[in-house]
């Protein structure tokens, strides 16, 4: 949490700050050091190297409980939102461009089986996702699923 008085910006969380004194501006560049840093940290590492870290990210999130995995999703999502809130108009449509170009380019590279494949679970998380539905709930996602559908003819 911090708290902005004209230019001086206090520091609560300790975690960033330690409880130190500063500017927008200072913190504003020390969080483009530290994500410059981890950028050419991540370019200068080996393959080897990424597949050691990125297993390890795999065996603790394999290991985390329901309710560790819950948190950490809901803090994502609250980092994401935050993200998507303040971007400005611009960096908005850039972000959307971006999504819709990898989108394009990972089906243009799509095999066919693993078209059929993700077709496949898609329709399964789908079935169960409806599974888990209550009665009421499903009427309202069919009765939008026909709109969606009247729409787009």
């Amino acid at each position: 949490m911090s708290i902005t008085r004209g230019n001086n910006m206090e520091t609560i969380n300790k975690k960033t700050n330690k409880n130190k004194n500063e500017t927008a501006t200072q913190r504003k560049r020390r969080l483009e050091k530290a994500k410059e840093k981890y950028r050419t940290k991540r370019a200068k590492e080996s393959e080897n190297e990424t597949y050691s870290r990125l297993q390890k990210r795999r065996e603790r999130l394999a290991t985390e409980t329901p309710e560790q995995h819950d948190a950490r999703l809901i803090a994502q999502r609250e980092r994401q939102r935050q993200l998507v809130e303040s971007e400005t108009p611009e960096r908005h449509e850039s972000r959307l461009a971006s999504q819709r170009e990898r989108q394009r380019e990972l089906l243009a590279s799509e095999t066919p089986e693993r078209h059929e494949s993700r077709l496949a679970s898609e329709r399964d998380r789908q079935r169960e996702l409806l599974a888990s539905e209550t009665p009421e709930r499903q009427i309202v996602i069919n009765y939008q699923v026909k709109n969606h559908v009247i729409m787009m003819h």
